[in-house]
């Protein structure tokens, strides 16, 4: 039985970038426009942006990613 293990993610895997490929195509299919607000890979790459990947052994079965807004606070970002 394997469990889920999260950890920080440096967006380099080819299935970190489908999964959100995947999650921006759905978001503007299912969302309005102005209420779209998923970030693509590069804006993930903001160095104010630390990047999460869960795995069941080797299956990425989610993401998400944490922004700094300030010491004392931050935003979620990204969840699949």
């Amino acid at each position: 039985m394997s469990r889920l293990q999260i950890h920080e993610d440096d967006l380099t895997g080819k299935n970190i970038a489908n999964l959100l490929r995947e999650h921006l195509e759905n978001m503007h299919e299912i969302t309005p426009p102005e209420s779209v607000h998923a970030l693509d890979i590069e804006a993930l790459r903001s160095p104010d942006i630390t990047f999460f990947s869960a795995r069941d052994g080797e299956e990425l079965v989610g993401c998400g990613a944490l922004k700094e807004l300030s010491s004392t606070s931050g935003e979620i970002k990204s969840m699949r």
